[in-house]
Order: C-alpha cells, then structure tokens, then sequence
C-alpha cells in the first residue's frame, strides 16, 4: 500500500447508496461480462429495455458500464441521460439542448429549451430534419433512468394532459429507436415489478421483447471484485480479515451493491480521518462506522441530529413521511412527490423544507434525490434514493411504520364515513372514538395528505367531527342522568331512614303489648289457684259436716243452719270454680294475642332491619359518591394548580428573556420573572408534581441565572474532550483536541490554570481523571500516551509513559487502590500501579476492536469493558479475574455507567440506552443521535445523559415516560458531562469548545431566586397568570 495515499488521494472510491457516474468507470467492477452483454444487444436492437429488483445495480450498470464503453469503441457519441420525473419531455429537452451547445449548434429556431421540447413533441420526424439541417453526425444514446416514474406521470392529478403526453413520449421513444435516418439508440431501466405496466402502452411490449435485458443477481466472486478494486486503484489494501468478514456480511444479510458501497464509503472515511500512516483499512474501521447492517442507519442518524433544533426534526419526520405510501400490500414504498406537495403535506416553509432536503442529499450522503447539484424547484420531483434506506434506517422504519398505521387508520375511517352517509353503519364508538380523536391530534391529517389514500377527506373529517359531538352529548346526558340518580338515591335514603323510624314506633307497641298479655295471663292463673284453694276448704267442711251429723242431729237446728252455711259456700266454690276457668280461658285468649302479636312485632323488627340495612347501604353509597365526587374536584383541582405550575414557569422564561432586551423596567416587571417561578415551584411542590419537573427547573436555572460559561480565552480553543471533578469537590479539569488541559477552582471559575504540556495544537487530549488524594492529574492523549501532573507543581512538564497504540478513551482511578485503568482503540484494558509507574502497564484484557468506555461497579470492585460492537466484560479489579460476558441488542455502542443496584446502561450511536441487569435487560430511545456519556446519580435516582444532538437530558430513572430535564446550553454535539460530589452541579464539554456549569439542585435553585424578591405578584398580575378561585396573598409562601 502506498504510505502517502491518504495526502494523494482524499476522493472517496467508493460512491456510497447512489450509482456510479459516467466518469467512475474506473471504479466499477464486477460487471464487465453484462456491459458486453449489453454492449452486442444495443448494437443489433438499438433499444433495451433493462429490468432487474432495487438495488440490483441497473443505473450503474449503464453510466459507468456500457456508456464508457460506446464511447471508448467510438468517441462520437452523445449521450442524454435523464429520469422522466413529472415531466418527460421537459427533461429531454434539457438533455438536447445541453448536447446541442456541446456539439456546437447554433439556431436561432432553438435557443431555449422550450424551443427544443416543441420540436420533439412534433415527434419522430421534426427531431430529424433538425438534425440534418445543423449537420449533427453524432451517435445519440437516449437514456431513461427509472422508466417506472412513466406510470406515475400517467396518474399526476397536476396535468390532466398526463396520460396522453405519456403515450405519445413512449411512441417517441420507440420511433426514435426504429428510423434509420440517424443514429439513435434507447436504453430504458426500470424495476421488474412494474414490468407488467408496460402493456398499458401499445407498442412498448413488443419493444422490450426484443431488448430485454434482465440484470442477473452478482455473485459473491463480483461483489468482491466491486469492494476491493476501488481500494486497490486508490491505492489502498483491504486486510484479508476484512475481506472474509465482508464476504461473510454479504452471504448472510443479502447485501445489495448499494448497501455495500455505502458501508464501504463510509469505511474509507473513517480510516482516512483515524489509522495509523500506512495502515490497511482493517475490521476495526469497517466495525466503527457500523458495517453492512448499520452504516446506512448510523450515517442517517448523524445527519438528523446535525439538524440545529427539535423543530428541524419533527419537520424532517414530516418530509420522509410524504416521500412513503401504503402500497397495496400495505407495506410502506417510495413515493415520488413534489416539493410544494411536500412543503403542503409537511407543513413547512419551502426554504426549511429545502435545507433540510439538501442536508440529506449532500456530497456523500445521497438519502434524497435528485442529486445535490440539481437546483431544487416548487415542481422538482423529492424521492428517497434507494428502497434499503427505509428497510435499514431505523429512524425511518419506525416512521414509515407510523405512516402507514396512519394511512390504515385513515382509510377505514373514510369507509366507515361512507358506510355512515349510505346508512350502513352508525357513529363512532366511544373506544374507536377515541383513537380516532388521538389520531386527528398527533398526525394533523390534511387534505393534500389524505388525497393519496382516499379523496373524500371532508367527508371524513365531517363525520369524525359529528361522532365527537353525539358523543359529548351523550356524555352530557350520562352525566345529568348521574346527578339525578344521585339526588333519587339521597331522597330514597331520607325516606327509607323515615320507615325506619316508624317501623322502630310499631316495634314498641307491639312489644308494649306482648307484656300486657303475659300479664293478663299471670294474674288468671292466680285466681284459679284461689279457686282451688277454696273448692278444697269446701271439701273438708262438707266431710267435717257428715262426721258430725249425728252431733248435728241432737244440734238439728245448729246443723240445719250450718248445712246451709255449707251449701253457700259450696254454692259460691263451684261459681267461683266457674269463675276460675273463665278467667282462664281468657288467659289463654290473651297469651294468643299476645303470642300473635309478637309474632306480628318480630316480623315487623325484621322488616324494619331490612329498612335499616337498606337506609344504611343507600347512606353508604350515597357518601361514596360524594366522597368521589369531592375526591375528583380535589383532583381537578391539584391539576389545574399543577397545569398553572407549568404554565407560569414558561411564563417566566419568556418575560425574563424580553426583560433582557428591555431598555427601562418598572421594579415590578423586573422581579416579575422571579415571582412567576417561585409561584410555579410552590405551587408544584404543595400539590405533589414532579419536583424535578423540566419546565420548573428551567425557569429556576435561567431566572436565577446561575449557568457558568466558560469559552473565549479562559477555555479551548477546539472541541472539549473530558472533564473530571476532584474528590473534594473544590477543583476541575478539562482537556480538549487542541492538546490543553485547563485547571479551574469550582466556585470561582474565573481562577484557572493550564497545564503545562508540550502537545498544544500538536495532538488531541481525550480522557483525564484526578487521583484519590486529589494530588495527581492523570491524562491520556489521541496519540497513547499517558501524561501525569502534580497538581500543586502544575506549572512543570508531566511524566509521560507510551501506554497504548492509539487513542486512549478512558482513564479511571481505582476507588480504593493507588492504581488507574485505561482503555483505547487498540482493543486493550490497561492497569497501572502508581509506585511503579517506571515499570509501565500490565495489560489485563485484550479483543480485536475498540474499547469504547469502562466503567466502575458502585463500590468499585468490578470493572465494566465496553467494545464498539456492544459486548460488555466485566472483571474483579483485585485479582482481574473475568466475570460476566454481556452481547448488548445493538451494535455501534458509545458509553457506559454503572448504578448502585449493579445495572449496567450503555448508550449508543442510535440515542438507545440499554439496560441490563444480569441477563435481563430494556431498551429505552432517549436522544435522537448519538450518547457520548452517561452518569448515573445513585441518592436521587437520576440518569443524565449527553449527545451528538447537542442536549443534556436529566432522567428519573425509575419512569423514562416522565418527561426529562433538558439542558440545551451549548451549541454543538456534547462529548462529556461529570456532576460535583454533592449531586448540585453539572459540567459540561461541547464540541463548540465551551465548558458550561449548570445547577441542578432545585432547592439551592429555589433558594437563589427567592433572594431577589420580597413579596408576592400584584392583584392584578395575579388574576392575569393564575387566575380565579384560588386565594390571593401579598406575601410569598413559606417554605
């Protein structure tokens, strides 16, 4: 390999997704058997109509194929390429005309190319007798790269002239290819599926049967040729690893050849920027740009988040989204479509619309055509320029899976309003509704948008509109028909508590009587034992009477009179027997009522129970509907106090940042911004949101105005690399590309010092760490080297030990041992013990690509080793010991921490963490590029990341779906991030060579900005930004 390739030849031989050009046949191989193939068929036919799948190389086949080789055989050929876009003629008059200046013609009749386009659309004939009048001898090729967008033309709602220019540009095409009088040769190219399109035109299938050309699949043999030539006529050398590797991708993915180019471009320019003088382009080159299977998506990402603002990323989500449709498979496709259609569908302005298509079809990136150098117009067809750019770009799969679940959506949403005006079907339901609604809101859906999937937009939207109406009517009526059922159900409480009462009253006079009765009873059976008594009294006497009747004979008269006597009271005995029974039949007539009537009282007792149940249960429901009820205005209302929170936090940022611009303020205007955010705080705080909500902490952090900048001549002068915090939280250190390493006093940062080094401007520092006792600052280099420094004798030159072949990634000093570890590109884990340093390193892990990050367990007796392609090994930093093996989901991986429950997070090129605990892990998307650091806070529970997009983001690590605190301060990509031992600030390192210190404690945050007030909004400040129904206050709250 020449050593001096990469200062001879910086072009890139490699043309990425798009096709070669006319002038790279040098660098096409692999097709030398189909360009002559070709080369015969168009000299017998002078038509071929070339076919073959996306991807398949047709395009290169003929510009660097078989023009090179026409003209090779025969330099006095012309060639008109061209696509028929939307509007064929048009764009082979372009072709004509420029041939034209080329050849040297010169007529008055066509000196533009309307002038020309009227001529062909005369046909066949005009062209010639043009020709033979300017004496034009040339041999003409007329190629038509992607005929398909012919179909497409025949169908544009734009040009109702569409279908009949169509037919007549084809007949054209095919008289063109028939006369004799001049020499005019056809190539058509088109994808195979549309094939079978063709016979919508008469005379096109008997053309193509006898030129037909379908492009055979490459075999492995060819696709090697095609990556290894362009190296080796560049000069460089593809390592045979390398090869087996990408022969091996290619067998087992199905590579197309312009995948293949595009992962090998995207190889060259990695190696050209980063080997070694004189190295081969070898695994690790072609692993860090993501290979065959990720390069295309890992390219896109770092484009997308180049883009300066979110705003600029939703609009290119929109322009991609236009440029796919649903096919008939209902799978996504490439659809063709206008710039203006697109400005339409995207909702942007055409300057926007255009610089973000221009950032996606630059020199090297080639996702969008037209090419770059194609000025870009309100009718210029936009496409995407290859089908493996929607199957590859992860981004884009999940866009285009979004649009065509929007498409789908759409589409039976329109059926069903057709169904609705036929009387077929009725209203939306509540659930279908619902998603319907949520649809509208996230996709705002336009006509010009809706017209590729069904015309009847309005009518659609109608009847979405009327199912949302009928729907919060009856609503409306479930609710009234709630609140009387509420005020039914308190009135059946009142009454049902009232029968309680009453059935409680007869309770008692049932009972009231029962005792009566058995009194009744008791007072009967007294007087029959009465009786009794003087029945037996009676019986003796009469016994007494008859023993004596012979004393009562000599007594007659005595006895008479005493007979008599006996016989009354006999006479009243029996009566009083008689009396005795009646007064016990009554008793047993009173015991049955009595037994009736509380019989009777029991079931009574039972009813009102059951009354009382029932009272009680309508009671019950009744106050938990009431509760509910109040429960639900307390909601309602801590959310409305939360929804005020955020809006007066945004609020304050804007009257701050107007402030700023504002010549003369009142003092209430200027401690306005202060109050609002205070307010925001409190009210967040006492009515329980998020206390790390980001609109609250950014109206605290730019309000306080606490952020520290740090750029101009304090800070570098290039892109800043690392920083690292001392132990005791007093100092911090910087390093940057420009070769300098700045030492700053934390508090005030004002106080610095450089290091004194002899690599400024010379080569890049990126890594630096601070020992344990804060005495030594440790530093690795782009070059391997390792640079130590006294912190107290700064001023001196470093110690400086070769560690590593190339650039050092990480530097770590062990948590509890007087040694540190590094790791670099050259694949190698490297210990060193500080009262040995003269005796160099001891590698302790090796592998055969780049080590991206390491990272310490929480208590430090674990090392985590990350490798580009995502394979994570930890070992023991005792004995070095090996102790797990993770392969991450995804490759391209960046960075990587560890929290205090042994997870370990790796973020990656795509803006994925991956989280894994053992063997189980998730994946979360938490940027939209790449993460170049990450650290985990273990006391809040706080994940912070920091990437190419040029955002800090603060995330509650227990909830991704919490929206996170966005730290935005810089300008370009932030490399590194490192927090202060007391969790309060954060430092940060950007590739716009600043260094930024934010606060991200909001209690200190808080406490800042309560200092510039003293009270509380005026009244009417208080009604503008809080409103009514909550209590006004002069004063501010306590804390």
């Amino acid at each position: 390999m020449d050593p001096d390739i990469k200062k001879d030849y910086i072009k890139n031989p490699y043309p990425g997704i798009r096709s070669f050009d006319i002038g790279e046949s040098d660098l096409f191989f692999g097709r030398e058997k189909q360009t002559t193939e070709l080369f015969n068929i168009l000299n017998r036919t002078h038509f071929i109509a070339i076919t073959g799948a996306s991807g398949s190389g047709k395009s290169s086949l003929v510009k660097a194929g078989l023009i090179p080789k026409l003209t090779k055989d025969n330099g006095n050929w012309s060639y008109l390429v061209f696509r028929p876009g939307n509007n064929p003629y048009g764009n082979l008059s372009i072709e004509l005309g420029t041939m034209f200046k080329e050849t040297g013609v010169r007529d008055k009749n066509t000196r533009n190319n309307k002038d020309i386009e009227k001529i062909i659309r005369g046909g066949i004939n005009p062209l010639i007798e043009y020709f033979e009048k300017n004496q034009i001898k040339n041999n003409i090729l007329i190629y038509v790269d992607q005929f398909e967008e012919i179909f497409r033309f025949r169908q544009n709602e734009y040009n109702s002239e569409a279908t009949e220019d169509s037919e007549k540009f084809v007949n054209f095409l095919i008289d063109a290819a028939k006369q004799k009088n001049i020499p005019i040769y056809v190539v058509l190219t088109l994808r195979s599926d549309f094939l079978s399109d063709c016979t919508d035109f008469p005379k096109l299938p008997d053309m193509i049967n006898n030129g037909h050309y379908l492009i055979p699949k490459m075999t492995l043999k060819d696709k090697e040729d095609a990556f290894k030539g362009p190296a080796e006529l560049a000069g460089a050398e593809i390592t045979s690893e390398l090869g087996s590797l990408i022969k091996s991708h290619i067998q087992d993915y199905d590579v197309s050849l312009p995948v293949l180019q595009h992962s090998l471009m995207r190889t060259w320019d990695h190696w050209l920027i980063n080997a070694d003088q004189g190295k081969a382009i070898d695994i690790e080159h072609y692993n860090a740009v993501g290979s065959v299977t990720d390069a295309l998506s890992v390219h896109a990402e770092q484009i997308f988040g180049l883009l300066p603002d979110d705003e600029k990323r939703k609009l290119t989500e929109r322009i991609f989204k236009a440029l796919t449709h649903l096919g008939d498979d209902n799978r996504g496709t490439r659809r063709p479509t206008r710039l203006d259609e697109i400005c339409e569908i995207a909702d942007g302005r055409e300057e926007d619309v255009i610089a973000i298509i221009n950032e996606f079809r630059a020199e090297g990136n080639s996702f969008l055509l037209p090419a770059i150098h194609v000025l870009l117009k309100s009718d210029t067809v936009i496409d995407i320029s290859h089908e493996s750019v929607m199957r590859i770009w992860k981004r884009l799969v999940e866009w285009v899976g979004e649009e065509t679940e929007s498409a789908q959506l759409y589409i039976r949403l329109s059926k069903s309003a057709e169904l609705y005006q036929e009387g077929k079907t009725g209203l939306l339901a509540s659930t279908d509704l619902q998603i319907a609604l949520k649809w509208q809101e996230e996709n705002e859906p336009n006509d010009i948008w809706a017209v590729r999937y069904d015309p009847t937009f309005d009518r659609t939207m109608s009847y979405l509109e009327h199912s949302k109406k009928e729907y919060e009517k009856e609503v409306a009526i479930k609710e009234e028909k709630q609140r009387r059922s509420l005020k039914r159900a308190r009135f059946i409480a009142i009454f049902l508590g009232t029968a309680s009462l009453i059935s409680i009253l007869f309770l008692i006079v049932a009972l009231n009587l029962k005792f009566k009765a058995e009194d009744s009873e008791k007072k009967a059976k007294e007087k029959e034992k009465i009786a009794l008594v003087e029945s037996k009294i009676a019986e003796d006497k009469r016994k007494e009477a008859i023993s004596h009747k012979r004393i009562a004979e000599q007594q007659q008269q005595i006895a008479e009179q005493q007979r008599l006597i006996a016989e009354e009271q006999k006479l009243y005995a029996i009566i009083q027997q008689k009396e005795a029974q009646y007064q016990k039949q009554l008793a047993l007539v009173a015991k049955n009522d009595a037994e009736t009537a509380r019989d009777l009282a029991k079931e009574l007792q039972k009813e009102a129970e059951v009354l009382r149940d029932q009272a009680i249960e309508q009671k019950r429901i009744a106050e938990n509907l009431k509760n509910r009820a109040e429960i639900s205005e307390a909601r309602t209302d801590t959310l409305r106090r939360l929804a005020i929170a955020k809006s007066m936090a945004v609020q304050a940022v804007k009257i701050y940042q107007n402030n700023q611009k504002a010549q003369k303020l009142t003092k209430e205007n200027e401690e306005l911004p202060a109050i609002l955010t205070l307010q925001g705080y409190y009210f967040n705080k006492n009515y329980g949101g998020n206390p790390n909500d980001p609109d609250i902490y950014t109206a605290l952090s730019v309000v306080s105005n606490s952020a520290t900048v740090i750029r101009g001549d304090n800070a570098h002068s290039d892109a800043v690399r690392d920083i690292a915090i001392s132990n005791n939280g007093e100092l911090f250190t910087s390093c940057s590309d420009d070769g300098t390493i700045k030492l700053f006093e934390l508090n005030d940062a004002e106080i610095h010092l450089e290091l004194k080094t002899d690599l400024a401007k010379k080569t890049a520092i990126r890594t630096i760490t601070f020992s344990n006792d804060d005495q030594k600052i440790i530093a690795g280099s782009y070059d391997g080297d390792i640079l130590i420094w006294n912190v107290d004798k700064a001023e001196t030159k470093p110690q400086k030990f070769k560690g590593h072949n190339s650039v050092i990634n990480k530097i770590l000093y062990a948590k509890n041992e007087d040694k540190f570890f590094t790791a670099g590109n050259d694949g190698s884990l490297q210990v060193w013990e500080m009262n040995n340093l003269s005796a160099g390193s001891n590698v302790i892990y090796q592998t055969n690509e780049k080590i991206v990050d390491i990272s310490f367990s929480y208590f430090g007796n674990f090392i985590a080793v990350l490798s580009e392609s995502g394979i994570i090994k930890t070992l023991n930093t005792s004995d070095y010991s090996e102790k797990d093996l993770i392969k991450c989901k995804e490759g391209s991986a960046m960075s990587i921490t560890w929290n205090a429950d042994n997870e370990l997070i790796v973020g990656f090129a795509s803006g994925k963490i991956e989280i894994w605990n053992k063997e189980e892990y998730q994946e979360v998307f938490v940027h939209s590029s790449g993460i170049n650091d990450l650290f985990f806070d273990n006391e809040n529970h706080r994940l912070i990341t920091c990437s190419y997009d040029g955002i800090i983001k603060i995330w509650d690590y227990w909830d991704f779906d919490i929206e996170p605190i966005i730290v935005d301060s810089h300008d370009s990509w932030v490399y590194c991030i490192a927090v202060t031992p007391n969790k309060a600030n954060l430092i940060s390192g950007s590739k716009d060579k600043s260094i930024i210190i934010n606060n991200i404690n909001t209690e200190i945050l808080k406490t800042l900005v309560r200092k510039e007030v003293e009270a509380n909004m005026s009244h009417k400040n208080w009604l503008k930004f809080v409103g009514e129904g909550i209590e006004y206050k002069n004063e501010l709250p306590e804390d």
